[in-house]
């Protein structure tokens, strides 16, 4: 039997990969390019603007967050640009597939007699083990729940510095312009505070928009593919399983060796 063709194995998570985030990072070097291409780069240089925004969107987030939490949403979001984890349950649906098409069982997957945190391994595990599909189902649902909700908590930090770095850049332009109009008196001091002012709208802006944002949704569909693969995977598990037990019944059964 070919069902794949037919669509009855059909795999519905998306494929995931790094070229649209290549395509992306590009795309967003380029319109930046073009937007500040006319003008002098030194212009756009202020250190006190940049300062005080990145440092205070980092440390207004570590203050809502932790350190550990925050370290691991950098980590989860260098795990999202790279397709890694989402092919590999891509690999063991496709493996699932010609196991369901080839009419084998639960018995005849292979499992290395320790937990390695690998789907199929320790599903024939724990099938070896005596479980039933419900203990296997409720442990192994256990651990993907575990990981799409630190995946959200990463995409949490990020969101929410997304909002930050806007917030305190709209903060700096009124600091900034409050130093302007203080400096009426003096116009050698009014540079400073209006570059004060429209830089770190331009650097809370960018940091929100060109870098924050996007990272906390690439985290967040990386969790959804994750979910969804896995979710897949024990659908077609299950399969396996019920042939397993239709042969255990037969066994059981009087008469049935006869």
């Amino acid at each position: 039997m070919n069902l794949s063709k037919q669509g009855y194995l059909k795999t519905r998570f998306r494929r995931w990969d790094s070229l649209a985030a290549l395509v992306g990072v590009v795309g967003i070097i380029g319109a930046v390019a073009a937007v500040t291409g006319p003008i002098d780069p030194r212009a756009l240089a202020d250190l006190s603007s940049f300062l005080f925004v990145v440092v205070g969107t980092i440390s207004v987030t570590l203050f809502q967050f932790d350190l550990v939490t925050v370290g691991a949403a950098f980590k989860d979001l260098a795990t999202s640009l790279l397709p890694f984890r989402v092919r590999k349950l891509r690999q063991s649906s496709r493996a699932l597939d010609r196991a369901i098409e080839g009419g084998l069982k639960m018995t005849d997957l292979r499992h290395s007699g320790v937990v390695k945190g690998e789907v199929l391994n320790d599903a024939a595990l724990f099938f070896s083990k005596g479980m039933s599909f419900e203990e296997m189902d409720e442990i192994l649902a256990s651990q993907l729940v575990a990981e799409v909700q630190l995946r959200r908590r990463s995409a949490d930090v990020f969101f929410r510095a997304s909002q930050l770095a806007p917030a305190l850049g709209l903060l700096g332009t009124i600091v900034g312009l409050v130093g302007v109009l203080r400096s009426l008196g003096d116009p050698s001091q009014i540079g400073g505070a209006m570059s004060l002012a429209l830089l770190t709208t331009a650097y809370g802006a960018a940091l929100g928009s060109l870098i924050c944002a996007p990272a906390a949704g690439r985290i967040e569909a990386c969790a959804d593919s994750v979910g969804a693969a896995h979710r897949e995977i024990i659908r077609k598990l299950h399969i396996l399983y019920l042939r397993s037990e239709m042969d255990m019944t037969q066994v059981r059964r009087p008469g049935a060796a006869a």
